[in-house]
């Protein structure tokens, strides 16, 4: 099956804290943690000055594998989008983007931002800490 790891996951890895590290090393060694294209260029972008971790992204993004923003995902997306602008509510469009990912290909999201989008029916949401246990 899988499982997306969000963004906020992988930059708590990069920053050595827990429990993003642990969850990242054990998602790594099963073998069952994804990534998305939205979250390389999230990363891409807040870390173009260093080359040593973009090194270490693009080595993360060979060894677990990248879910695309695809047609199936966009229209996931947009649907979340008009879920969320129902309620009230937003999230961003890139987690919009990303969980556009996640529902298009039927696979949960571990983030450290589970409130946030705990607000998309449908999505499955795990924190790092309950990956951990």
């Amino acid at each position: 099956m899988g499982i997306v790891i969000d963004t906020s996951v992988i930059i708590g890895f990069l920053r050595g804290h827990e429990p993003d590290k642990s969850c990242f090393a054990a998602l790594l060694n099963t073998g069952e943690g994804v990534l998305t294209a939205v979250t390389l260029f999230e990363l891409r972008v807040g870390l173009e000055q260093d080359s040593k971790k973009v090194r270490l992204i693009e080595k993360m993004y060979r060894l677990l594998g990248v879910l695309p923003f695809d047609m199936d995902a966009a229209a996931c997306a947009a649907e979340i989008e008009k879920q969320l602008r129902v309620h009230g509510q937003t999230i961003g469009t890139r987690d919009v983007f990303i969980a556009g990912i996640c529902m298009a290909n039927r696979i949960p999201i571990v983030t450290g931002n589970a409130a946030h989008f705990a607000r998309i029916d449908g999505l499955q949401v795990f924190t790092p800490t309950q990956i951990t246990q």
